[in-house]
């Protein structure tokens, strides 16, 4: 602990059968064995690397040199005057080669183990980011992502906790406050710098790390030299040893993830590695753990195609337990935008932003941005709606409901009985008070821009079915819920 470095060791020492040890508190964290040099040590940590290893902890091994006495130990070290960070930083990976149960059954008996209300989830933003997880900000570039986060780090370190001042950040209000880090790989203390001064004042609790100002950035996720599998390495170890020191800490941003990341995150396994570490981070800090990461060099304009647009494997999606994209919305929409507003058109000042993907309950309202003077995005999403132009607002959200019904099997007509009026009340909420002209006519709008087609079904001959141009439906894949279309109209069956 003289050294800034948590250490610990086992009841009893190497002489003592490691089951009267509670390793719990270790649980997903990272361990480095320092074993006395001598054969009863080395035995020692030969037995303790397995059990680490099943309360799903990374483990490392201290490689002593060859020149040290026989029980030559960290005490020694320490005593010596010897780097021991740079012995820590060269602490080899110990694999887990041996089957093992992670879990008993038995002790999950649901009647026992979920008695009672449930506990309420808690969020750094309410519905988008959950405290103690991880999440991915995906964009294309250029969008502005970086500077949002950069926002949304300082808010927190900012924020007082009185729910009458939290702002909104990302489509949601504001729920936890703290220390925030905010690690940029790509941007230098210049730009930092110049930003920082454009949001206002900077708060005592935020940390800015602008690697390209501090040695560079530097992978913690590399192939094991060995086994050429994923792997941390040094760097990732000294930045969770030092997190791990930030009492309050509430937010953890690396921005972006492709510089820090020396794998192929193409592959699943790859992908999964990463995502375990960062939500072991989140657990163990009990922060929000946010990494951004680019869209793939295609063209997204809605909630489903930025999703898909989203760079690399699925598990990297899948793994996180929120994502939120940005976008920008066609040129049409965006000039729309600005006229409701009455605020000057650019290319790339409107985006669209909303969660794509969640693990759970989520705010999946589509917000709109507006680029300022400072070239901040800011929601302007409620001032469209007091336009009174809410057809312009409405629209997108439309499109993403149609769209997601149709990937549900359960897609909609233009009118009759699984017309979007008559099944209205499966809309957002917003749709709830729309009349049924106004519906329809919204319908013809998008059908006329080419963002939604009308398709047929299988064994139908009608073709009426609405879904966006890449949608199962249009592609002659829907698979239609037994039972949720069975209402006739007088143009027929619908469920034909």
């Amino acid at each position: 602990m003289s050294l800034g470095i948590v250490a610990t060791t086992a009841m009893g020492g190497a002489a003592t059968t490691i089951d009267k040890t509670d390793w719990s508190p270790l649980t997903s964290k990272t361990v480095i064995l320092w074993p006395d040099h001598d054969e009863a040590g080395a035995k020692y940590a030969d037995r303790v690397a397995p059990k680490l290893h099943a309360i799903g902890a990374e483990v490392r091994r201290v490689a002593i040199p060859a020149d040290k006495p026989r029980k030559w130990d960290a005490a020694d070290a320490v005593a010596e005057g010897v780097d021991v960070h740079a012995l820590l930083a060269g602490a080899m990976p110990v694999t887990d080669d041996q089957p093992r149960r992670r879990f008993d059954v038995t002790q999950w008996r649901a009647r026992e183990r979920f008695t009672g209300e449930p506990q309420p989830r808690r969020w750094l933003v309410e519905g988008v980011f959950p405290l103690a997880q991880t999440a991915l900000v995906a964009a294309a570039g250029g969008v502005g992502k970086s500077f949002l986060l950069l926002a949304l780090a300082r808010e927190v370190a900012a924020f007082d906790g009185v729910w009458a001042n939290a702002p909104t950040l990302f489509g949601g209000p504001l729920a936890g406050h703290g220390l925030a880090v905010y690690i940029t790989a790509e941007d230098d203390g210049i730009e930092v710098h110049n930003r920082l001064n454009a949001l206002g004042p900077i708060p005592d609790r935020l940390y800015v790390l602008p690697l390209p100002d501090a040695g560079g950035a530097v992978p913690p996720f590399a192939p094991d030299p060995a086994t050429r599998g994923p792997s941390t390495t040094p760097a990732w170890l000294a930045l969770e040893q030092q997190l791990s020191t930030l009492a309050g800490l509430r937010l953890i941003i690396l921005d972006p993830l492709q510089p820090l990341c020396a794998l192929d995150l193409n592959v699943p396994e790859n992908a999964q590695f990463v995502c375990s570490r960062l939500a072991a981070l989140a657990a163990s800090t009990g922060a929000s753990v946010i990494v951004s990461h680019h869209f793939a060099k295609r063209e997204a304009s809605t909630p489903e195609q930025a999703r898909e647009a989203i760079r690399g494997t699925g598990g990297l999606v899948d793994g996180v337990r929120s994502v939120y994209a940005l976008w920008n919305p066609k040129e049409d929409q965006a000039k729309a935008i600005c006229k409701a507003l009455g605020e000057p058109f650019d290319r790339g000042r409107v985006a669209m932003g909303g969660v794509v993907e969640a693990n759970g309950h989520a705010n999946l309202r589509v917000t709109t941005f507006l680029r300022d003077r400072r070239g901040l995005l800011v929601d302007r999403s409620e001032e469209l709606v007091r336009s009174n132009r809410t057809d312009v607002d409405l629209l997108p959200e439309l499109k993403a409901a149609i769209a997601r019904a149709a990937l549900e099997g359960k897609p909609y007509t233009k009118t009759g009985g699984n017309g979007v009026y008559e099944r209205r009340h499966e809309l957002p909420e917003p749709f709830h008070g729309i009349g049924k002209h106004r519906l329809a006519d919204w319908v013809g709008t998008l059908l006329d821009r080419g963002e939604l087609v009308m398709a047929m079904a299988a064994g139908s001959k009608l073709v009426k079915w609405l879904d966006v141009p890449d949608g199962p439906v249009a592609r002659g894949e829907a698979v239609f819920v037994t039972g949720h279309l069975g209402r006739s109209t007088p143009e027929g069956r619908d469920a034909k």
